[in-house]
């Protein structure tokens, strides 16, 4: 990284406005000025105290992008100036808490998780002098949900539990129920789905019809019960959370769930519904411009036209993904991609491509370490072989699904594994 440049209020717009146009071209400009307009920040008075709060909102802009445009936004931010080093300097104890919160959001973002953690903690600590409980939970519990992705579960439970022991110092109940919201993802992350259920009605029920404590938790449930096979269920949760995320404005959250009602509907064989939510999730994604969930929706439908002889537009779908998740360097959804190549040479009978597509799908799976995704791998694997009628094969695939399925608690696929395997 080279020197950091000495940046005066008067030079700070243009620098910014360069950054964002070397990444995205003519419409960085435009993104910038939205932010400072969401930030209520006049463009005549930009101060680099008020930099942290901006990178963030850039961060989560460029996120639409991918994860290698908010890399590439954060080595040039750097360059400009030392983001910790200005939260430092701001002596007013509300704004650094605020701060604080950006710049862990911000290094999130951008899977920096020591410096969010470290952001975080920094939060913790301040607002214990402050005696701001409502921020200490919110600081712990944000680095749980990273420990999560970490896959450090320990560190999560820990981290949750201390949150819980604030909220009672509290009697604050909607942090009460968010907690129980976050807890509840670690638990379905655990593959502990009972577990998880219980904990998230009891958020809801304690959430006092609070909309983004509902919105989360149903969300977190549609996917349990997704994962558990329970489809019918699935669809009627994720309905729920997409009406309370309208209901907050969380444009990218309701996207999402309509890509997992799409999903829970293909696996109930109600392919029209299915079709018809991908359709609303990729216009609203192009709209918004989230070019990575479009990539998630393009390899979903992918594999649903392959599954009703739409071979073309599924090749059309799958080619779209792959560019998508090469361009953005995401190896999970390209794993997406791939397996939807995979699926469409299976029905095609093409066996020597679908084989290759199956195992590069799960050579990326196991190397990302992903459960549920590898036993999905291996059932779709596992079921071309009982189409080809190599029944020696088909049943070890088969197995591979089944016992994965068995050990992250997902009973339902597991049987149907078992099924599959006693007619062969």
């Amino acid at each position: 990284m080279g020197a950091r440049r000495l940046v005066t209020s008067d030079m700070l717009l243009d620098n910014i406005y360069d950054i964002m146009s070397n990444e995205l071209g003519p419409i960085g400009r435009n993104v910038v000025n939205k932010q400072l307009k969401d930030l209520n920040i006049d463009k005549d008075e930009i101060a680099q105290e008020h930099l942290p709060r901006i990178a963030n909102q850039l961060a989560t802009a460029m996120s639409k992008f991918g994860p290698s445009k908010v890399m590439n936004l954060q080595k040039e931010i750097a360059s400009l100036a030392d983001l910790d080093h200005i939260v430092g300097l701001e002596k007013d104890l509300e704004k650094r808490l605020d701060m604080l919160k950006s710049m862990g959001q911000y290094y999130e973002i951008g899977g920096e998780h020591s410096q969010a953690i470290n952001s975080y903690t920094k939060m913790q600590n301040l607002a214990i002098k402050m005696e701001d409980h409502c921020a200490e939970c919110r600081a712990l519990r944000e680095i749980g949900l990273i420990n999560i992705v970490e896959g450090d579960f320990d560190s999560a439970e820990n981290n949750f539990q201390k949150a819980h022991e604030v909220t009672e110092r509290s009697n604050d109940a909607k942090q009460r129920a968010l907690t129980n919201c976050a807890l509840g993802t670690l638990r379905w992350k655990q593959g502990q789905y009972r577990r998880g259920l219980n904990v998230l009605d009891l958020a809801i029920k304690q959430s006092n019809e609070e909309p983004e404590v509902k919105a989360i938790a149903y969300k977190v449930m549609g996917n349990i019960k997704d994962e558990s096979g329970r489809y019918e269920e699935s669809i009627e949760y994720q309905k729920q959370s997409i009406e309370f995320f309208k209901e907050l404005g969380k444009e990218k959250e309701i996207i999402t769930g309509y890509n997992n009602l799409g999903v829970a509907y293909a696996r109930s064989d109600r392919m029209d519904e299915a079709v018809e939510n991908y359709k609303t999730c990729i216009e609203m994604a192009r709209k918004g411009e989230f070019v990575r969930m479009q990539g998630w929706v393009s390899f979903n439908i992918a594999e649903l036209y392959a599954l009703t002889g739409k071979f073309d537009d599924a090749l059309v779908a799958a080619r779209e993904a792959e560019r998508i998740f090469k361009e953005l360097g995401e190896e999970l959804g390209m794993s997406g991609a791939l397996m939807s190549y995979a699926v469409i040479y299976r029905e095609r009978k093409e066996w020597k491509k679908a084989a290759d597509y199956f195992n590069r799908t799960l050579e990326l799976r196991k190397k990302l370490g992903t459960p549920y995704r590898i036993a999905d791998a291996y059932r779709e694997f596992g079921l071309m072989y009982t189409l080809q009628g190599d029944d020696q094969k088909a049943k070890r695939f088969l197995k591979r699904a089944r016992d994965i399925f068995f050990e992250i608690g997902n009973i339902t696929l597991a049987n149907e594994m078992d099924a599959l395997l006693h007619e062969l």
